[in-house]
């Protein structure tokens, strides 16, 4: 977790947990940052600092997304890293 002046950050190079964080639609994807060479890092706002507890929860076996919520975050997270 990342703090940003106004806003708090949960950042990842992980495709699956960001698709994961984002299929929950609690936390919002913010940008996609590329400044390490061909590696992407999603970065989402967190203010509430939701983005581990869900990954918590997936990893627990706790957290029911939806299918077709997690089929379109990973097709949302697909598009926007092949976009230029």
């Amino acid at each position: 977790m990342i703090k940003n002046e106004t806003n708090i950050v949960w950042k990842s190079k992980d495709f699956y947990l960001s698709s994961i964080v984002l299929a929950s639609k609690q936390v919002p994807l913010l940008e996609l940052d590329r400044s390490e060479n061909n590696i992407v890092t999603f970065v989402f706002s967190d203010p509430k600092k939701l983005a581990s507890k869900i990954i918590e929860d997936h990893w627990a076996r706790k957290h029911k997304s939806i299918s077709l919520d997690l089929i379109e975050a990973i097709k949302q997270l697909k598009t926007r890293i092949h976009e230029r």
